[in-house]
């Protein structure tokens, strides 16, 4: 039941990292 929850947390975890590393990149160009 609280799988589902999980997950989603985990991947929005992970698109705000990826989010972090494309401004990063953004930011030094």
């Amino acid at each position: 039941m609280d799988n589902k929850t999980n997950r989603g947390k985990l991947v929005r975890k992970y698109i705000g990292e990826e989010i972090e590393k494309f401004k990063l990149i953004f930011h030094i160009f």
